[in-house]
């Protein structure tokens, strides 16, 4: 049996060459190219659009937002002391500087007086000379009183004994044994005692009034006197010049050695106990401020509360332009900040409830603060935004977006020119 073979492939004829299969190679590599073409052109971006694929979002929040007039200022005395030479001297030292900080009754410095000295022993002087004037006085007076009242008893005594001479007088001439002539010398001798007795008491009375008003003078003479020493013995006790107030030394007026009339200014001292703060603001900001505001200071990292107390009339020249100064006072007793100390201020001009806001971000500045990239899905689109007040880290919304909106607040700088840009989910940062 002739064996045939399982597949029989019809033989070509002798000569003719072999055909190849162009039209299967053709559909298989159209299908390839579909397969790797299509998808491309189907997935590849967009010309148009920005992929985003790390950000940071934030929600639109309701609340209370404080609009504030915000500077700073520094801590200025309300009180300032100043200490003034009580006589012409020399400064004889310093024991403080400038800035030091000193307690009331501290000793700052000394001075020396050689015209003080001079004056001190001419009062102790006058004093001693006054005193033995009116020592003198009252001795003599005393002397003169004692002699007064001698005389005064010679004369009633002289008074008594021509009166008796007169009743004897009388008996002996009622019975003839005198003439009238004597009788009449008898009652002349009485007559003139009597007068002699009234006129001691008199000058003695008025001797004696004399003599008080002499004395009071003379105790007045030795009273100034004493007064005047007192006076100037101050002034030397003023020599030790001592700090009027708690307090800063802001300024040594005198330095060591030199010479200083009376009342001239030595140096000055601010309390430190009554102390407030001002600040000078853009006129524009001060024009939004009244006495009475409520303000939030801070000194050295802790917190005050305050308010205006006065706002300056008249504007002065700043770096950027017209300043105004303002002046804030603390609402509690303030102790232990130092005059000079720089402070943040913040004044509150409004108040708003309810109000729409975000957190500021970089998004602000690289929007140019007039829109925002609202996230929708995995798409975010430019949505024109108009902004309000600040307060600290929040920033208000006026128009343009509803409480709830997801907003990209990261930077806009890549993208600031893309009406839409499309979001990786994976890269959002809330």
């Amino acid at each position: 049996m002739k064996t045939e073979p399982i597949v029989q492939v019809r033989s070509r004829p002798k000569g003719e060459k072999r055909r190849r299969p162009w039209g299967l190679l053709a559909w298989v590599g159209g299908v390839l190219v579909a397969l790797t073409v299509v998808p491309f052109f189907i997935l590849r971006p967009r010309a148009d659009t920005y992929t985003l694929r790390s950000y940071e979002t934030a929600v639109v929040e309701s609340g209370t937002l404080v609009d504030y007039v915000r500077g700073s200022g520094s801590v200025v005395p309300r009180l300032e002391r100043t200490i003034l030479s009580p006589v012409e001297g020399t400064l004889a030292e310093w024991l403080v500087a400038e800035g030091d900080e000193v307690t009331e009754g501290a000793t700052l410095g000394t001075l020396t007086s050689k015209t003080l000295g001079q004056e001190v022993a001419d009062a102790e002087k006058e004093v001693q000379t006054a005193q033995l004037n009116l020592d003198k006085l009252r001795l003599e007076q005393d002397n003169a009183a004692r002699q007064e009242t001698v005389d005064l008893e010679t004369a009633r005594t002289t008074l008594q004994n021509v009166e008796a001479e007169l009743n004897t007088t009388r008996q002996l001439f009622d019975i003839g044994n005198v003439s009238q002539n004597d009788l009449t010398t008898a009652e002349q001798k009485v007559t003139q005692a009597r007068g002699d007795v009234e006129n001691k008491t008199l000058s003695q009375q008025n001797a004696i009034s004399a003599r008080a008003l002499a004395i009071e003078e003379a105790q007045l003479e030795l009273e100034q006197a004493q007064s005047n020493l007192a006076d100037i013995s101050e002034k030397q006790t003023q020599l030790t010049l001592t700090a009027p107030v708690s307090g800063r030394v802001m300024k040594l007026s005198a330095t060591v050695g030199q010479t200083v009339t009376a009342q001239a200014l030595l140096a000055t001292v601010a309390s430190s106990q009554d102390v407030r703060v001002v600040a000078k603001l853009p006129e524009a900001q001060a024009s939004r401020l009244s006495v009475g505001q409520v303000a939030n200071l801070k000194i050295a990292d802790v917190d005050y509360k305050g308010s205006v107390v006065q706002i300056s009339p008249n504007a002065e020249s700043g770096q950027n332009g017209p300043v105004v100064p303002v002046t804030l006072g603390f609402d509690s007793v303030t102790e232990g900040i130092r005059i000079g100390a720089s402070s943040s201020v913040e004044i509150e001009v409004g108040r708003k409830d309810d109000a729409l806001f975000l957190p500021r971000g970089a998004y602000l500045s690289t929007g140019g603060e007039r829109f925002v990239y609202l996230v929708v899905g995995d798409t975010a689109t430019r949505t024109e935004t108009v902004f309000g007040l600040v307060d600290g880290n929040n920033v208000e919304v006026r128009e343009g977006l509803e409480l709830g909106d997801k907003v990209i607040i990261s930077s806009y700088e890549a993208f600031k020119d893309k009406a839409e840009i499309e979001l990786v989910t994976e890269g959002e940062i809330q």
